[in-house]
């Protein structure tokens, strides 16, 4: 693979934002004390972030179709730096809230951008590769932020220097690399779209028809697998979806995270619109449904339930970790903020084990042992009462976190009976949902109850994934008549 400088540029826009998208969950608990605002109030912020995910999914392709990816890359660039700074000098929740929803609108279009170029910069065999290492220096870089975080807010100089490092990130690479021709999208002969990358760790993603995602997750470049669903036994349709995910989230994400997802159309293909003999050719046997249109089957919408479990999981451990772990250890606020390195850390290391496995292992029960892994780190987290203990639980969890995204984005796709486009849009709804909703029902059950008590919604999301899991993996066989 080539790696020229349009995909340097790509990669360290990915890194910039893989470390945003881990400073912004340790910031929400922070920010929250700062303001003097409930846990459920404090939780609204990553709500306000997933909501922009969904206004972007809706937007599709528009913007990178009228713009260009360029300027609509730069243009994301812009409106998350403003958003940090916005949000760094928030003196009210009225002002943080909307700086939150800034942010994820230049968020959604970095990584939606990034991500569609890279895959089609590098083409369906070298771009899941190119993906890979994208969402792994955008973890590596992630894993950075908590710990400045942590080290700003405890030595004097205040949390929101460390997050004031993102602007500066993007300002350094527009005078650098500002001048770089940005692959765009295709439009002739042949129709391209791409998907978002799920970022490390926490990660979201967006799509839609046009421009359909998967990550992760405030996850979290993570919070995303690096997988692709040909890569996973029994996922199907890979000749039209290369690459649908990626580590991010997640973001997602996540969670990370992210996926890309390119299509192109052949010229002489029966659905291309430049085709003048496409109706007569008896070529290939053809869905009486659309790929991009029509109803889903029902173990595509059980996986898409897994997604909601797996991403509600990742983005409510990313945002709410460092509060249980000073309420059990005592830790400052500053030092218990740095809690997300060790979930990122799993999840980097469980990403480039889980790529390889999920080769080798049936997608169920790679899942399933997934879920063990996380369940025993929850358990050394939620009963540690000194640090190295919660520390080691966050890594073990951050391990089984790290395939479980990506895998149910690969059932998800698995189950949509060739509707490939169609799936990953309509997970854009289940990522951001999952990310925005479970942070802020686990804020508010831990204003209501002990926080430990509340942190016990986490196993219960795991342990309900795994009859989903049967369910979009075993679906009943059409009735007869």
């Amino acid at each position: 693979m080539t790696r020229d400088r349009a995909t340097w540029l790509l990669y360290l826009h990915m890194a910039a934002f893989g470390y945003f998208l881990y400073c912004f969950g340790p910031s929400v608990t922070l920010l929250g004390d700062d303001l003097g605002v409930s846990n459920a109030v404090a939780a609204l912020h990553s709500t306000a972030y997933a909501a922009a995910g969904v206004l972007i999914a809706l937007l599709g392709d528009r913007p990178m179709r009228r713009f260009g990816r360029g300027r609509t890359l730069w243009a994301g660039c812009a409106l998350l730096s403003a958003g940090v700074l916005a949000y760094c000098a928030a003196g009210t929740p009225a002002v943080s809230l909307s700086a939150a929803l800034l942010c994820g609108f230049g968020a959604f279009l970095v990584v939606n951008v990034a991500g569609t170029a890279l895959a089609d910069h590098h083409g369906p065999i070298a771009g899941p590769s190119a993906l890979n290492e994208a969402n792994g220096l955008a973890a590596g870089v992630g894993m950075a932020a908590p710990l400045l975080i942590g080290v700003m807010d405890s030595s004097g100089p205040g949390w929101r220097w460390a997050m004031v490092v993102v602007p500066l990130l993007f300002g350094t690479l527009a005078v650098s690399l500002g001048r770089t021709r940005i692959p765009d999208v295709v439009t002739s002969g042949a129709s391209s779209a791409g998907a978002p990358v799920t970022a490390p760790g926490p990660s979201i993603s967006s799509g839609s028809s046009g421009a359909s995602g998967s990550s992760g997750p405030p996850m979290p470049p993570e919070a995303a697998s690096t997988e692709t669903p040909a890569s996973v036994p029994g996922s199907s349709d890979s000749s039209t979806s290369p690459a649908p995910f990626s580590a991010p989230t997640l973001p997602s994400p996540t969670s990370a995270p992210p996926s890309a997802h390119a299509s192109p159309v052949s010229p002489t293909s029966p659905t291309s619109p430049t085709s003048p003999t496409a109706p007569t050719a008896p070529t290939a046997p053809t869905s009486p449904t659309s790929r991009s249109s029509g109803s889903l089957p029902a173990a595509y919408w059980w996986a898409w339930l897994l997604t909601v479990c797996s991403v509600g999981v990742e983005f409510s451990l990313s945002l709410w970790a460092s509060t249980l772990l000073r309420d059990r250890t005592g830790m400052s606020e500053g030092a218990a903020a740095t809690a997300m390195t060790a979930v990122v850390a799993g999840l980097c290391l469980g990403r480039l084990a889980g790529g390889r496995l999920a080769l080798r292992v049936p997608l169920d029960r790679l899942y399933g042992s997934a879920v063990a892994v996380n369940l025993v780190g929850f358990a050394l987290f939620w009963s540690a009462t000194v640090p190295w203990l919660a520390y080691l639980g966050l890594f073990v969890s951050g391990l089984g976190m790290s395939v479980q995204f990506p895998l149910a984005t690969a059932a998800a796709i698995r189950a949509a009976d060739g509707r490939a486009d169609l799936a990953v849009s309509r997970l854009a709804v289940a990522t951001t949902l999952a990310a925005g909703g479970a942070p802020f029902l686990l804020g508010l059950a831990t204003d209501l109850m002990p926080v430990r008590t509340a942190f016990l919604l986490l196993p219960i999301l795991l342990l309900a994934s795994l009859p989903i899991l049967h369910k979009s993996t075993h679906p009943k066989p059409p009735s007869r008549r």
